[in-house]
């Protein structure tokens, strides 16, 4: 693993916030199993908590731990995952 990731990795372990280049801008990233990192985006962004944040998680058991995906959503995941394909639950 590139050093700069491990560096990413061990912060985010740690509760810390890190920006990550995405496709299209940079994004704060932050342990969704934090709830005191994920507040700090909140704060950081000045954004309304009635606004939420994307999770984004590396596999579909991760998915159903964080949210309830009904059959189309399941069938979805199986077939496209790993891709660039965004399930809202």
């Amino acid at each position: 693993m590139p050093e700069a990731v491990e560096k990413a990795a061990s912060l985010l372990e740690t509760g810390e916030l890190v920006v990550i280049p995405t496709d299209t801008v940079y994004g704060i990233a932050a342990s969704a199993a934090n709830a005191n990192a994920v507040a700090r985006i909140f704060q950081v962004k000045s954004r309304s908590t009635d606004k939420p944040i994307p999770v984004l998680v590396h596999s579909l058991e991760v998915a159903r731990e964080l949210g309830e995906l009904n059959s189309d959503a399941e069938k979805i995941a199986v077939s496209a995952w790993p891709g660039a394909v965004t399930i809202v639950v």
